[in-house]
């Protein structure tokens, strides 16, 4: 006669299966809740539409080669942009004047529409001002900018995008790097949005962004074709 110990498996119990699925439902819930709050904040700054309103504006900055910019070509800048860490932007909403007839003095040099910075009392959006996207240098941002801005204002940081090249053509997206020995036609590319709460510390908000002491409300994927 043998001896031992024998061993009787079994299922979960109806019991334990009811407690695992309300253990998985609060995970799931928790988790949910956790995103909830992160999109509407970013909804209750930007809809859909501005978000690719602004997209646009990006690709129409960087595909402009203005007098006096030291870019060979427009993907001699794109690739600038987003190599060189300094090279911020700012991207917002402004309440811009309706184009004249045959252009007029709405337009500034910059090709933009100049800023409207009347009173606002008896006006409409649409009829007497123009609500428009831009994206420029920080540096350009002026005064009359900050008159007529609707909404927030966002400095962008752009970024290569990693893990989309061979290793030898993301070795040349570096500071100092040159857009002639850069063999790839397309330059990938994440354009950080981070909110600037007050419009006399934008280079405060810039510091703490590149202290990494503040994260980016919104990063958007994006490629610069040579």
């Amino acid at each position: 006669m043998t001896g031992g110990v024998r061993f009787r498996s079994r299922g979960f119990t109806l019991v334990e299966t009811a407690l695992a699925v309300v253990i998985v439902a609060i995970v799931l819930l928790a988790a949910i809740g956790l995103m909830v709050p992160a999109q509407r904040a970013i909804d209750d700054v930007l809809t859909a539409d501005e978000v690719a309103r602004l997209r646009m504006e990006i690709e129409r900055e960087l595909s402009l080669v203005r007098p006096g910019e030291p870019y060979a070509d427009s993907f001699d800048k794109a690739f600038q942009k987003v190599v060189s860490p300094s090279e911020h932007l700012v991207a917002f909403f402004y309440r811009a004047q309706r184009p004249a007839a045959g252009g007029g003095g709405s337009v500034g040099t910059d090709g933009r529409l100049r800023p409207f910075t009347g009173a606002l009392n008896n006006t409409r959006p649409g009829e007497d001002y123009l609500i428009q996207a831009a994206v420029m240098p920080i540096e350009d941002f002026q005064d009359e900018f900050a008159t007529a801005l609707e909404g927030r204002l966002f400095v962008v940081r752009l970024r290569p995008l990693e893990g989309l090249l061979p290793a030898d053509s993301e070795a040349l997206l570096t500071p100092g790097g040159s857009s002639s020995e850069f063999p790839e036609a397309v330059v990938p590319a994440v354009a950080e949005f981070f909110v600037v709460l007050d419009l006399d510390r934008v280079q405060a908000t810039v510091q703490r962004m590149e202290n990494d002491e503040i994260r980016p409300l919104l990063s958007l994927n994006m490629g610069f074709n040579r």
